[in-house]
């Protein structure tokens, strides 16, 4: 860049991480040195080609620093509001000192590398922050960053999944994590953050992964004795390994054990749908799926067979409903969006007939206590005859069959009269 005025120091600033248009008053010359080939060198001003000497294409190399179109702006730091103009960021100062500059630039194209292990980066932009001190000590407060991308109602209620990344200010290697949010503007896509400025830095912000936390509880028909449930597979019957990798679940989970821990029922598979009403939550919407422990109380826990809770990492967007399965029983999905307090989601299924979705979708045990109604042998969806003639086939069998209805490790009569009988005509209300 070749000027015939003398630029301010606002403007070298300013223009220092963004293209000219080559239209700008007193520029003379401007070579971007980003043809890419040849040994030809464009002067987009005057027209004028230079001749690289002893340079060839191998010769030329991909420039990875931080430069784009974009918006910049320079201000001086003061208690309060400052808004720099165009870029999306503003700063909302505590400590200052006087006579301190910032400039902001915001680059509208995507950085040669973006933060690593996070759900999504906001990658449409980044800002490259100059706090020219002087000599002075650092300013904190809040800054409060624009994104072109769609913030969610999720996001607003649980800012701290909203990071702020940085880097050195002309660094292109990795992303390092700062901060978290302290809130979320879901309808302006602003994310505020509380940090201290000392001098350059990059900025980018991503979602991270939602470690989401599940106390959940349901009861099994087949082996609810009133009070809680047998545990009458267990031990010797019940594999080490999740037993849903086959159809039609088709779950790939290496959930898998070294003995089963004291009073588990059974496996159960809990999958994670993310809609905004339950009629929706149809198979699309799921998010996460996870092999877990059933014990006899009806908590699930994860495979530590303690009260320890089973974890997904994954994001929320907008509701989270819960489906659990069982291989012969009829699943169920949770008819309100489960709720998140002090970090956990919690539901109970089997406190009344309107917790799982649809009509009837549950079996009333007795006392108000609902539980996953028994007798799916085939575990698609419908107790019918395919299911007795499945029972037919194992009767007089024991172990871990599909056809003990009871769970109590053998496959008889009480399994076909007491429960296949007065189920069969029932079906499953999971949204597909």
């Amino acid at each position: 860049r070749v000027w015939n005025t003398a630029r301010s120091e606002d403007e070298i600033r300013e223009n220092m991480y963004l293209p000219l248009t080559g239209n700008e008053t007193g520029l003379v010359s401007y070579y971007q040195f980003n043809e890419g080939e040849d040994d030809q060198l464009n002067d987009y001003v005057s027209g004028n080609v230079g001749t690289l000497t002893n340079m060839t294409d191998d010769d030329w190399v991909t420039s990875l620093i931080p430069f784009g179109t974009g918006y910049s702006d320079s201000e001086t730091e003061n208690i309060g509001t400052v808004n720099f103009t165009d870029t999306g960021l503003s700063m909302n100062l505590n400590t200052t000192w006087a006579g301190v500059k910032i400039t902001v630039t915001r680059i509208d194209t995507t950085a040669n590398v973006t933060p690593q292990d996070v759900e999504t980066a906001f990658d449409n932009q980044y800002w490259i922050v100059n706090r020219y001190a002087n000599g002075n000590g650092n300013c904190n407060g809040d800054l409060t960053f624009t994104v072109s991308e769609d913030l969610t109602q999720a996001d607003e209620s649980d800012p701290s999944q909203i990071a702020l990344y940085t880097r050195g200010i002309n660094s292109t290697a990795n992303w390092t994590y700062l901060t978290n949010a302290n809130s979320v503007n879901a309808t302006d896509n602003t994310a505020t953050f509380t940090i201290e400025l000392s001098g350059f830095y990059q900025f980018m912000i991503a979602r991270m992964p939602q470690n989401i936390e599940l106390d959940l509880t349901v009861f099994l028909e087949g082996p609810y004795n009133g009070t809680d449930m047998n545990t009458d597979l267990n031990p010797g019957e019940i594999p080490l390994a999740q037993p849903y990798n086959v159809s039609p679940w088709n779950y790939t989970g290496t959930e898998a054990v070294a003995s089963i821990p004291a009073n588990v029922v059974d496996w159960v598979l809990v999958e994670l749908r993310d809609t905004t009403d339950a009629s929706l939550a149809t198979g699309e919407t799921m998010i996460a799926r996870q092999a877990a422990f059933l014990l006899n109380d009806g908590k699930i826990v994860d495979t530590a067979g303690t009260d320890a809770r089973p974890c997904v990492s994954t994001t929320v967007s907008n509701n989270l409903f819960v489906v659990i399965w069982h291989r012969n029983h009829l699943g169920i999905m949770s008819a309100n969006p489960v709720t998140k307090s002090a970090g956990v989601y919690t539901y109970d299924f089997t406190t009344g007939s309107t917790q799982a979705y649809g009509t009837n979708a549950q079996k009333d045990l007795g006392g108000g206590v609902y539980g996953m109604i028994s007798a799916d042998a085939n575990a698609d969806g419908n107790i019918n005859t395919d299911d007795n003639t499945i029972w037919e086939t194992q009767a007089g069998e024991q172990g871990y069959k599909s056809a003990d209805f009871n769970l109590d490790g053998q496959v008889n009569n009480p399994d076909k009269n007491e429960k296949w009988v007065p189920n069969e005509g029932k079906e499953e209300q999971v949204p597909q």
